[in-house]
């Protein structure tokens, strides 16, 4: 809507293990929320992982 400001600021990183059959991915996110409409606003880290397995 106007009048919001979302903002996300990532960082991530991949790496493989046993060949390309496995990937290991980590991000740490910053995300800050103003909803114009009302007075409040929000802030908070985020943190991933996943890991991909190929059979």
């Amino acid at each position: 809507m106007q009048g919001d400001d979302n903002t996300e600021l990532t960082l991530a990183a991949n790496g493989f293990f046993n060949g390309h059959r496995n990937k290991l991915t980590t991000d740490i996110s910053w995300l800050t929320i103003d909803e114009g409409s009302t007075p409040r606003a929000a802030s908070d880290w985020r943190f991933r992982i996943q890991w991909d397995i190929s059979l």
